[in-house]
Formats: structure tokens, C-alpha cells, sequence
């Protein structure tokens, strides 16, 4: 796995939220309360430390779908239950429990499920890693250590780095070892994160020593203390994609017969219009409208895109998904409406368990639930997982209402993309965005080029959020399954693209766009002589 994290340090200590986090970032964290567990001599005899440790596997057991009824548990949660208790007897810090607990949700392999980290800001090391596989490079670091600029750590205080990162394990929710190497880069730049391994210095540096055989030592500053400088690059211009500001942008190559569409986040006015109703049913559509409004409309710009791919007679069509993290896999569902007839697709199929946190997130959602459960004379349990399909489906009133029809999807087949399509990941592409490339693959449209799959292709997600009542720790935890078309492949830990392409060191050193090089390489030259045959019969 090779990644590159050149922006993940301004990202993170900015607190900035990119467009695929909209749904997690715009939850409000319910404070979990377990009515029955609250009453048990346990829960009332513990510290505040064994109360919330109580309260997580509480509510791991009562709202995550891995522990839903019928299911076979992934591990046994009563044991753990019972030895966390016995373990928080002698813990003395909300930090100290924050990491215990974390350890437990990484257990899951579920990257949605976690607790939220919290740092020191004034305690961050300067410090942009790149990773390529196991092997670890300065890509960026504070000007005062310009000269180690591009060198690669062979250890870290004394620690070879494949021990560094068993110990970061534990701290970070993963769905697999691809998604780990995404993420712990940005943790490893957090000197809070340092104190939860058995690694941490006393005086808080950092000892790096190099494959050249230097060594120097780095302490964590504070954020308005940074001044990063970074690895320079070779100008390489053979790229098209720009860092847009936007969910999502195309631009036309005409010359080369390619239309590039960066899908940066699936979102969208759309989906920011159903999160403020799934939470404010009966907010005005005046203030609906003043909300939503600056954001842009994606089924717009789908129109808008095939049209220019019409008209100038594009035959390829290339979906970039780099560092997508998701957001409403709606918005995926259109755009492979313009790829496909809709009525052909084999979608995701998705289940839902219900649970006393989901009613506290979604509370109007869940008295429709139960008013449609009690019309069809169906039982409404809680921990039960309910299929999509199966489930009564929503009164009228819902789906005729302000959310109505959020996300129309192209039902004039006439108008479907005919040509090639490109689709390109990395180890970013997540959530709903992984599972654009899963339902593209498992349907066959186009080919899927790039890195191996920091997302499972049957996965948890959709999040809840929650708070702990004693300690305040706040997290988010899964309550959907998601399985592919394919399901027979639903065991696999990652999806691993058509064409394999990983981005290494040098490539990164040498400016390459190795993805962007192949769609040229593999599909220029066929367009060009498409072209030529064309003009020599005087067709253009």
C-alpha cells in the first residue's frame, strides 16, 4: 500500500471538515443513557471510569449490527465486558480509558465505528509522513529541520516502524491494514496520540533516526508555531487534477476524446436538504432554501456533464474517486443511472438494526418506522437487522413532503453514456464513494483502476453519534450492514482495482499522476487513431 499524506497535518490541526464528513460532523452527539444497565449494582458501585466502560459495551451490543440478534459475534463482548470493568477499577484519567475503550472498537475492523480523538493543539509534531508500503519518508516538516527533508525513518525512539505502527493499532478504527496505513500518518503527528503507546518519550520528542544513519530529535509544537516546508517535486504537468474546493468538477479533453469528472464528495444541496429535514421536519422551506441554497445540485450537474459529453463526442469518460470519503451514496446511485438503465443495476443491499440510540439520532424517522410497522401488523423489535427491501415502506406523507424526490436518477436510457468509462481510486476512496466503485465493478460498467481498497466491499456504516454521560467521550458507531451485488465475495477485506497502480516514493518525488498517465497511455492513442480512420473518410 503506498499512500501519500502531504495535506493531512494542516487538515487535521485546522479542525477543516472535507465534503464526504458532512454527515459525521453534522451530527449532534447524543448522550447515551441505558436505562436497565444504569440500575445494575455494577454500574451504580463503579467509578465514573467503569460507569462509561459499562455504557460503551452497552451500546456496542444494543446498536452496532455486528451484535445484532441471530448474529454470530465477532468476539465475546460479555468477557470483555467483565474484564474492562475489572481494569477501570484502577484507571485514574479520561485518557487512559479513551484509549482502553478504543481499543475495543478497533476490534470490530469497522472504520465508521470510533471514538473521537482528542489532542493538545499545542502538542502537535511537525512532522508530514509518506508512506510507501512499510517504508517511512519526510515529505513535509518544520523549516528549522529542512536539511531531513526526503529522508526515510528506519526508526522512531529506538523502534524499528513496523513496531510503531502494531502499536498504533489499537488506537485507530479500521476496516483493514490499507485504510491503518491511510490514517496513521496523521496520528503519528499528534503527541496526545504518542502518550497511548508504549513508545512515548518522557520528554516528549521524538527520536528519528534515518536509513543514511543520522539522527535527529523533534518536539511536538503549537499549531500557530508551524512552518511547514515540503519535499520538492519535479514539475510534472501531465496531471488534470486540481485540489477544486468543490464536491465535484469536469473538465473536457476534447483532443483526447476524454471527459475527466473529480467526484471529490458525495454531496450535494440535495443531501444537505435531507440532513436538515431527517433532523427539523418542520423547518420552513424559506430557511430550507437560505441552508442549501450555495451548494450545488449534483442531478444538475449530471445533466449538465453528459450534455457536454454529447455534444463535443466524448467516448471516454474517466470517474475519479481519489480521497473521496463519502457522504450520500444517493448521489451515487445518479450517476449510475447515466452509465446504466437504472431498472438493470444490482444494487447494495442494505440492513438496518434498530436500537434505543437510533431513536434518540433519528427520532421522527423512528416514530414513522414504528406507525408503518404497526399498519402492516409487523412486530417493531429493537435489535433485530431489517432489510431495505423488506421494511414497510414510509407513508406518502414522508415522501410527498419538503424531502420529496432528493435525488432523481436518469430514466431516458437514450441519454446513457455509450462509451469507456475509467474509474479511479485510492487508499482515500471510502464510504459511499467505495461503494460506487463496488456496484460499478460488480455490474461490470467501465474499469476500475488505481490502489487496493481502504473500504471491505460489504461493510458497516451510517452513522450514530453518541456521548458518554460521565467521562463526556463522544463517538460514532455503525448501525447499517451493507453487502455487495456480488455478495458471494463478501468476505474479501478489500477490493483490489482491474489495474493495479500504487503510487511510490520516487513517483511522488517525480511529480508522476500515475493514474492520469495511464488513462493516457491506454486510451489516447486508440482515440487518436479513431480519429485519424474518421477524417480519412472524411466522416469529420
Amino acid at each position: 500500500m503506498k499512500k501519500q499524506s502531504i495535506f493531512l497535518l494542516i487538515l487535521l490541526i485546522s479542525g477543516i471538515s472535507t465534503f464526504g464528513l458532512q454527515k459525521r460532523n453534522g451530527h449532534n452527539n447524543k448522550k447515551y443513557v441505558n436505562l436497565e444497565g444504569q440500575k445494575s449494582e455494577a454500574y451504580i458501585k463503579g467509578n465514573i471510569y467503569q460507569k462509561d466502560y459499562l455504557l460503551l459495551i452497552s451500546l456496542l451490543k444494543d446498536s452496532h449490527p455486528a451484535f445484532a440478534d441471530k448474529n454470530t459475534y465477532p468476539f465475546n463482548i460479555d468477557s470483555l465486558k467483565k474484564s474492562g470493568y475489572e481494569w477501570a477499577e484502577e484507571c485514574d484519567s479520561k485518557e487512559e480509558l479513551w484509549s482502553y475503550m478504543q481499543g475495543v472498537m478497533t476490534l470490530l475492523n469497522d472504520g465508521h465505528t470510533t471514538l473521537k480523538p482528542e489532542f493538545n493543539s499545542n502538542a502537535i509534531y511537525p512532522i508530514v509522513y509518506f508512506i510507501d508500503d512499510n517504508d517511512l519518508h519526510i515529505a513535509s516538516i518544520n523549516k528549522e529541520y529542512k536539511s531531513f527533508l526526503g529522508k526515510q525513518v528506519s526508526k522512531i525512539n529506538g523502534y524499528n516502524i513496523d513496531e510503531i505502527f502494531s502499536s498504533f493499532k489499537q488506537l485507530i478504527s479500521s476496516d483493514n491494514d490499507i485504510y491503518f496505513k491511510s490514517k496513521v500518518g496523521s496520528f503519528m503527528q499528534l503527541h496526545s496520540m504518542w502518550q497511548h503507546t508504549p513508545y512515548c518519550r518522557a520528554d516528549s520528542s521524538l527520536q528519528l533516526t534515518f536509513k543514511d544513519g543520522t539522527n535527529t530529535f523533534i518536539k511536538p509544537v503549537a499549531k500557530n508555531k508551524l512552518n511547514i516546508v515540503s519535499q520538492q517535486i519535479q514539475n510534472n504537468n501531465k496531471t488534470i487534477r486540481k485540489n477544486y474546493k468543490v464536491p465535484f468538477h469536469y473538465t473536457l479533453v476534447p483532443e483526447k476524446g476524454i471527459c475527466y469528472f473529480q467526484f471529490n464528495a458525495c454531496f450535494d444541496q440535495n443531501s444537505l436538504r435531507q440532513q436538515y429535514l431527517s433532523r427539523y421536519p418542520n423547518i420552513p422551506e424559506r430557511d430550507l432554501q437560505a441552508k442549501t441554497s450555495r451548494f450545488p445540485r449534483f442531478d444538475k450537474f449530471l445533466s449538465g456533464m453528459f450534455d457536454s459529453i454529447r455534444v463535443n463526442g466524448i467516448e471516454t469518460l474517466v470517474i475519479d474517486v481519489r480521497d473521496n470519503k463519502g457522504g450520500n451514496s444517493n448521489l451515487c446511485n445518479q450517476l449510475l443511472s447515466w452509465l446504466m438503465p437504472a431498472d438493470e443495476i444490482k444494487n447494495i443491499s442494505s440492513y438496518i438494526r434498530f436500537s434505543e440510540l437510533w431513536k434518540q439520532n433519528y427520532p421522527t424517522l423512528a416514530s414513522t418506522y414504528e406507525d408503518e410497522f404497526v399498519k402492516a401488523q409487523k412486530s417493531f423489535k429493537m435489535g433485530e437487522l431489517h432489510s431495505g427491501y423488506t421494511l414497510p415502506s414510509l407513508s406518502k406523507s414522508i415522501s410527498e413532503n419538503k424531502s420529496d424526490n432528493n435525488f432523481p436518477i436518469n430514466s431516458n436510457e437514450a441519454l446513457i453514456f455509450k462509451g469507456k468509462v475509467v474509474f479511479i481510486q485510492n487508499s482515500n476512496t471510502y464510504s459511499s464513494a467505495g461503494m460506487l466503485i463496488t456496484t460499478a465493478m460488480d455490474n461490470n460498467i467501465g474499469i476500475v483502476i488505481g490502489d487496493k481498497s481502504s473500504y471491505k466491499p460489504c461493510s458497516c456504516g451510517d452513522l450514530l453519534s453518541f456521548e458518554l454521560p460521565n467521562t463526556k467521550i463522544k463517538g460514532f458507531v455503525s448501525h447499517k450492514i451493507f453487502k455487495r451485488p456480488n455478495i458471494s465475495q463478501c468476505n474479501i477485506e478489500c477490493l483490489v482495482p482491474d489495474v493495479l497502480l500504487q503510487q511510490t516514493w520516487n513517483d511522488f518525488l517525480e511529480g508522476k499522476d500515475i493514474y492520469w498517465n495511464w488513462v493516457l497511455e491506454n486510451y489516447t492513442d486508440e482515440i487518436e487513431l479513431y480519429h485519424s480512420y474518421l477524417k480519412d473518410c472524411n466522416i469529420i
